[in-house]
């Protein structure tokens, strides 16, 4: 009789703990849908911070040509960094460029890293910082912004910029 006690206690407390959970995991984003990341607002947020806007979309060949309708490089006014915001003709696409740049950041990885994953309704989204480097990926829809291997040194002024375009 007292093991049927502890079990619903135990039972009760792992309710509770799921419970508790729920809106932390709903925060981080999982649950909703994100706002489509939008051209200008890269456009805006990049000019307004001194980056040199480049269209390397007329650069693509292969397969990654034939996915992408557009590609702008975003280079950070002291040149240390690049920001790349790509839009691809389907969701698909756009995903499976996500999944090969996010195994490109992983293989950047050193013994030490810390890093955060989300994978949300209609949204990605990868940061990591090791051995000196950051990589910040970010898919939502068929909208990609990515910075690979940038210098650890200019993280939180990376996240600031994408926080701004998202």
């Amino acid at each position: 009789m007292n093991l049927r006690k502890i079990v619903s206690k135990k039972g009760l407390c792992i309710v509770l703990a799921i419970l508790m959970l729920l809106p932390v995991v709903a925060a981080c984003g999982v649950f909703s849908a994100r706002d489509p990341l939008e051209r200008q607002d890269f456009l805006d947020v990049m000019e307004e911070n001194g980056f040199e806007i480049v269209d390397y979309t007329n650069e693509l060949t292969g397969e990654l040509e034939d996915l992408v309708s557009l590609y702008l490089l975003a280079v950070s006014p002291s040149g240390s960094y690049q920001i790349e915001f790509i839009e691809f003709h389907t969701i698909a696409g756009a995903e499976a460029v996500f999944a090969g740049t996010m195994a490109n950041a992983e293989s950047l990885s050193g013994n030490a890293r810390s890093h955060s994953s989300v994978n949300g309704v209609n949204h990605n989204t990868f940061r990591q910082t090791s051995a000196g480097l950051y990589s910040h990926l970010l898919r939502v829809d068929n909208t990609f912004i990515f910075v690979l291997g940038a210098d650890a040194d200019y993280r939180d002024e990376i996240r600031a910029k994408i926080d701004l375009i998202s």
